[in-house]
């Protein structure tokens, strides 16, 4: 029987093959348990990170949920004791001045008092809403508008329960606003209403004259 042919390091070929494919595994088996333990560490990090993300998310939510300051929380309250009930607030540095005239009482600006929002009050008899008011008493003078006047925009609305109808018109002075009200209470001759009118197309103005408006209720 031949002898089988060693190296001169003592190692048969068939020895030398089994002792590189053991160092081989031994090699795998360690990256193998190295890779595993690395991906282990990573998911508690990223299960981390995505908690801190929807935890992110969850507080912008709530803070985008957050309701703004009422701009009318410090103005000064203004209630008709004149007969229509109502109350509606206007700004500090605005002032309230009473008449006998067209208006029963307007809104005057303290550093303009040229910019003015008037209210009146008038009954109808013959009206079922604020737009048949306004539509039924085509005289500026007294209320409603003048039958000349064009019609530029319309829509009807409720302002705390009450009827309303905002109108925005085109007279001979220009352009005006007008949002018409209708009041809880009535008198032996029909219907009490609240005309509210800006002669004005200032968008800042009519902003605030939205807002005074907004605040208005009956008593």
């Amino acid at each position: 029987m031949g002898k089988i042919r060693r190296d001169e390091a003592g190692f048969s070929p068939v020895e030398l093959v089994l002792v590189l494919v053991i160092v081989a595994l031994i090699g795998f088996v360690g990256w193998y348990v190295q890779h595993s333990k690395q991906n282990t560490d990573k998911s508690p990090s990223a299960a981390n990170n995505s908690s801190q993300a929807t935890s992110k998310q969850t507080k912008k939510t709530t803070t985008n949920a957050v309701t703004p300051a009422d701009p009318t929380a410090n103005w000064t309250a203004y209630t008709d004791t004149s007969g229509s009930g109502l109350s509606v607030k206007y700004p500090t540095d605005w002032q309230v001045q009473t008449e006998s005239k067209v208006w029963a009482w307007y809104f005057q600006k303290k550093t303009d008092t040229n910019t003015t929002i008037g209210f009146r009050w008038v009954v109808d008899n013959n009206s079922q809403t604020p737009k048949q008011e306004w539509d039924n008493c085509p005289s500026l003078d007294a209320c409603g508008h003048q039958s000349t006047d064009k019609l530029l925009d319309s829509s009807t609305t409720t302002i705390n329960g009450a009827e309303a109808y905002q109108t925005k018109m085109q007279g001979d002075s220009g352009v005006y606003h007008a949002t018409i009200l209708k009041s809880n209470k009535t008198s032996s001759s029909g219907q009490i209403y609240v005309e509210a009118i800006v002669s004005s197309d200032n968008a800042d103005l009519i902003s605030l004259f939205n807002q005074i408006v907004g605040t208005a209720q009956f008593k």
